[in-house]
């Protein structure tokens, strides 16, 4: 059953895939791109307008003619597509429609922003390793989106659309200890000696090798 969220991204997909279409056939795509940015990074930095342009508590009417103000200080298609999501009372949504705006116009020449995040910059020889890897993984020309987290162990989690790929080392030291936890666990319950199936292992291997 889809949840609120899932709903709320199927209805920014909705709009954004329609100012893409509208964009697009002006030959204005990627400039209402760059609005899009512009303004969400403005609103970032002004938690006023922000409140403003996104809060709930907003008077639809008040904000309608604050916008209309802006006539001829943005594009046609923003100030339109700003309008009818006022009115439509969905401003709320215009975070997740550039989320879904952005993810159209890649599809839309056959890119894909693929994020990763590594605990030490990426050496160019992995850079284009990933690239090369994430072309094939998604069938799109890859664009890396790179950040830093000082508090990963090694290791990178990529991300490509939805998807996630985590290879951090603490993530495998966890799925490492939940392993020998639910190994000890059953040695318990067998009374059967977890390192004699390890030590029996290894003898085996070295007898194939003779």
């Amino acid at each position: 059953m889809p949840t609120g969220d899932d709903i709320r991204v199927a209805v920014a997909r909705v709009y954004a895939h329609a100012l893409l279409d509208l964009a697009s056939a002006a030959g204005e795509a990627d400039a209402l791109m760059a609005e899009l940015t512009d303004l969400l990074g403005l609103l970032d930095q002004d938690r006023d307008l922000a409140d403003l342009f996104l809060g709930r508590s907003a008077d639809v009417h008040a904000r309608r003619a604050i916008l209309e103000k802006l006539r001829g200080r943005m594009s046609d298609h923003l100030l339109n597509a700003l309008l009818v999501l006022n009115d439509k009372d969905r401003l709320s949504l215009l975070r997740l429609i550039c989320q879904e705006y952005h993810v159209g116009l890649e599809r839309r020449r056959n890119e894909v922003d693929i994020h990763v995040t590594t605990a030490v910059p990426l050496p160019d020889r992995l850079r284009d390793r990933l690239a090369r890897v994430a072309a094939e993984l998604s069938g799109r020309k890859p664009r890396l989106v790179e950040a830093v987290d000082t508090n990963m162990i090694g290791g990178m989690v990529v991300r490509i659309e939805d998807d996630k790929y985590d290879v951090t080392v603490r993530r495998q030291l966890r799925r490492l200890r939940a392993e020998l936890i639910d190994r000890a666990a059953r040695e318990i319950h067998s009374g059967k000696p977890y390192f004699e199936d390890v030590r029996r292992g290894r003898n085996t291997h070295e007898d194939q090798g003779r």
